[in-house]
């Protein structure tokens, strides 16, 4: 990422994906910072933001459990490119951050004029239990616009706000089309010690795994202006909970020789490495997990001893396979690198929906994080999982549990005799009509959040069940798959339905008086709101049919039959 790319003539690029959601151009990047720089998904970051007036200079919250903190966003973006932010408005947020500061202020907040999606999120976050049990305040300021001398003297001296401005952003944006990291060689000690070496089935990569010296990777270039870092996901975090313990862990001579222990590791990518006379030597090379303990080592270096080692392993890739080195990235900076979905997909259910996907012609089935696959649509099992709980066990409320998927309700979505690979496309299908109607629905942050789009097709499910086609299909009773006109038919017909009626009776609710505060984050997730929702637009839809104001799915296939035959 270039620091042109944050001019605001280019955020309009940047930002459109997210410009859909009818949002500032504040609170876009505010989003777009939350996913790509934060690191949060998409359901997570939706629902830490604060959308409307009297917001109290307060546009997203969210508590971090690990390192016991509230943390406050705020965003603010600038038309000139050369506009600088300065302490004026990093004072102002210190202001800002005093409205949670105290079990007092935070009661003000609940009882003043701040809008209602604030006031829940003070309610949601539990904040005055948090305050209560000592959790500190601490500010992100976003802008894309450059720290001025005023900003950073300003900063040197209030370490409970973190300013990302455009130099920052840069800094730490990964960007996945660019390797980066230290394009140099480095030479590892190892005479202690014979690493593990092996390779890859398909050559693909080269690995050696062995406990370096922490005098050692303190050595490499980049650590200082972090160019070493490049494709970590979490770089360095400054003086985190977790750093403080690796700090006091160095400060203490008697843990070096125990360190390793209880170290998950640094794990560093790299174009070149041979081992040979007790020495490992790597050409251009990047770490992607490790960053947080390799500054902290390095601004304690004074402090290191010889016996203090950390597992370490180089993988020295033979492709240029930029995917891979996301994955990498991405999966060796998961702290539960051993996921749920992990552990099933060698598991009968799995490998036989896979074997039955590979029969038919344009999908493909992922079962595992990191699979490389064909040309076809790719469904993976997690996103077939959140269907089938929605499509077959009605519970769109719980479609955001992506973590349960493969573990508290892994039977009963995927133990079943009706779940195959037909089941599955047939709602994939279904799923993708929803997606592309969703721009219908006027409240366009409902629309785009994450959970409507199970809403809508929890409500396609409870019409075909109530329809003698739509039921014969939901059955597998009616075969449609298999027939490319047949399946193209029935995703016309339920845009039909989508469109004609069950959108534009959702907008019509949307705009009610009553509704003017709908909190839609809260709705996708409560079974009797959504349950209710649900029975008002099936009754509206109802009532369509018998005054002639909605063709049913029977009568619409009739008629394509009709046609065809």
């Amino acid at each position: 990422m270039q620091e042109s790319e944050l001019d605001y003539s280019n955020l309009s690029s940047l930002l459109l994906p997210y410009t859909k959601k009818k949002r500032s151009i504040s609170r876009s990047f505010l989003n777009w910072f939350l996913e790509n720089i934060f690191g949060m998904d998409d359901t997570s970051a939706d629902d830490v933001i604060c959308d409307g007036h009297q917001d109290k200079g307060i546009d997203a919250l969210y508590v971090d459990e690990l390192n016991e903190e509230i943390i406050v966003f705020q965003s603010k973006t600038v038309e000139s490119a050369n506009k600088t932010i300065g302490d004026t408005s990093l004072k102002e947020f210190a202001g800002t951050l005093n409205q949670l500061s105290t079990l007092e202020n935070i009661k003000l907040i609940e009882k003043g004029n701040a809008n209602e999606m604030l006031k829940k999120l003070v309610a949601d976050l539990k904040l005055k239990t948090k305050i209560e049990n000592g959790f500190i305040v601490k500010g992100v300021f976003i802008t894309n616009a450059s720290a001025d001398q005023n900003a950073e003297e300003y900063l040197a001296s209030n370490e409970s706000i973190k300013l990302f401005d455009k130099k920052k952003i840069v800094e730490v944006h990964i960007d996945f089309e660019k390797q980066g990291g230290v394009n140099d060689e480095f030479v590892f000690d190892c005479s202690h010690v014979t690493p593990l070496n092996f390779s890859t089935l398909d050559k693909i990569a080269e690995v050696w795994v062995f406990t370096a010296f922490a005098s050692d990777l303190v050595k490499m270039s980049g650590i200082e202006d972090a160019s070493l870092f490049q494709q970590n996901v979490r770089l360095a975090l400054g003086s985190t909970k977790v750093n403080k313990a690796i700090k006091k862990s160095i400060l203490d001579p008697n843990e070096h020789v125990k360190f390793q222990l209880y170290h998950n590791g640094i794990t560093i990518i790299c174009d070149f490495a041979k081992h040979e006379n007790d020495k490992i030597t790597i050409g251009k090379y990047v770490v992607v997990n490790g960053a947080q303990s390799i500054s902290t080592l390095y601004n304690q270096r004074k402090n290191i001893t010889e016996n203090l080692k950390i597992l370490t392993k180089i993988i020295k890739l033979n492709t240029d396979d930029v995917g891979l080195v996301k994955k990498i990235t991405t999966n060796s900076n998961n702290q539960n690198a051993i996921k749920p979905r992990d552990l099933q997909s060698n598991q009968t259910i799995q490998q036989r929906l896979k074997k039955e996907f590979e029969s038919i012609d344009g999908y493909e089935f992922a079962v595992k994080r990191g699979e490389r696959l064909g040309e076809g649509k790719v469904i993976s099992n997690e996103d077939a999982g959140r269907m089938l709980l929605t499509f077959d066990l009605n519970e769109p409320w719980n479609s955001h549990q992506k973590s349960q998927i493969f573990d508290e309700y892994y039977s009963k979505i995927f133990g079943r005799p009706a779940v195959n690979a037909k089941r599955i496309i047939l709602t994939y299908e279904i799923l993708c009509v929803v997606e592309q109607t969703l721009d219908q629905i006027d409240h366009k942050q409902y629309a785009y959040y994450s959970a409507t789009k199970y809403f809508l097709l929890y409500v396609i499910s409870k019409i075909m069940q109530d329809d003698d086609v739509g039921k014969a299909i939901y059955t597998n009773k009616l075969n449609i798959v298999s027939n490319s006109n047949d399946i193209s038919e029935f995703k016309r017909i339920i845009a039909d339905i989508l469109s004609s009626n069950i959108i534009v009776d959702l907008n019509y609710f949307l705009k009610d008086e009553n509704n003017a505060a709908f909190d839609y984050k809260k709705v996708s997730k409560n079974t009797t709101q959504l349950q209710s929702l649900s029975m008002e637009l099936l009754k509206d839809y109802e009532k369509d049919l018998k005054r002639g104001k909605a063709r049913s799915i029977s009568e619409q296939w009739k008629v394509y039959k009709r046609g065809s035959s």
